[in-house]
């Protein structure tokens, strides 16, 4: 009988895990900071005078898609760092959200802020879609199990 964590991965492996587990706590709390924005008007003098628009017009929607991808994405990488093949999965879940939140929101921030506004969400995409990636990819190598 065999162990279900024979395959060991390489160290590479939980370095990986683990800066991908720290983005997307990164990115609950951003979601936390928006939703503050967006719940009460008044923090929003913080904000530059170019983003305070932008929360006037979001729906709760918006907002929900977010949480979704992020919590998705923490939790999957938390199935990550315990090599459960289910944050495959999850992984799915967030990137279709991400893709969902950013593809309502990107032309309003285009136009608000200007092309630069461009540059978070790509990478947000991007790095979502490797994180499905890699994770299809230890799972087919067995390291997930």
């Amino acid at each position: 009988m065999t162990n279900s964590y024979s395959i060991k991965p390489h160290f590479s492996f939980w370095i990986i895990a683990v800066i991908a587990l720290l983005w997307n706590a990164m990115g609950c709390f951003q979601w936390f900071i928006e939703y503050g924005y967006y719940t009460n008007p008044a923090s929003r003098e913080a904000l530059p005078e170019a983003m305070q628009p932008l929360y006037d017009d979001q729906s709760i929607g918006i907002y929900v898609v977010f949480a979704i991808a992020v919590v998705t994405g923490l939790v999957g990488c938390i199935g990550l760092l315990l090599r459960k093949s289910w944050s495959e999965s999850l992984f799915l879940v967030s990137l279709v959200s991400v893709i969902i939140l950013h593809g309502i929101t990107l032309m309003s921030y285009v136009r608000e802020l200007g092309a630069g506004a461009m540059v978070m969400p790509i990478l947000v995409v991007l790095f979502s879609a490797f994180l499905l990636y890699y994770a299809k990819k230890n799972k087919a190598l067995g390291i997930l199990t």
